[in-house]
């Protein structure tokens, strides 16, 4: 019985230890936590998710998430500020990639960003050269429209 309570109180402590990327734990860190670690950013926090979806847990964190994030008037002038922001399109090699991985967890057209019409940011992960972040902004309602790709 003791050796149980051992190998339990260990599986909580790896558990709690393999952050962000591992496991898929983003649902017990708020998402901005998740995103400052996984891409180095410093993101304000924000309790209000508008609409969330991913291609599902996995153990080795690769995967396609998607979140729609709510934020007041400071926080949203402090990521407008923490970002080179670019208006117009997507490079239309880059907004086809978004489209499928989008399409591949069903994000329903009208949850989408709008491409033209929002400034945008992206980030790839240089370790890695894969792994993707864009980010849309949508400046009247104070939304950031988050796609992340991990491979």
């Amino acid at each position: 019985m003791k050796r149980l309570k051992l190998c339990l109180l260990a599986l909580i402590i790896c558990f709690g230890l393999c952050g962000c990327e591992g496991i898929g734990f983003t649902s017990i860190r708020r998402y901005a936590d998740c995103m400052n670690t996984n891409w180095h950013l410093n993101l304000p926090e924000t309790d209000v998710e508008i609409y969330v979806k991913n291609s599902g847990v996995s153990f080795t964190g690769d995967g396609i998430r998607y979140h729609i994030l709510q934020y007041d008037e400071e926080s949203a002038d402090i990521i407008l500020k923490s970002f080179d922001w670019e208006a117009g399109e997507l490079d239309s090699e880059l907004a086809d990639k978004m489209e499928e991985w989008l399409d591949s967890i069903d994000v329903p057209l009208e949850d989408r960003p709008k491409q033209n019409e929002w400034k945008h940011t992206t980030l790839l992960r240089k370790e890695y050269n894969r792994d993707h972040l864009i980010m849309f902004f949508d400046e009247d309602t104070n939304q950031l429209y988050v796609v992340e790709y991990f491979l």
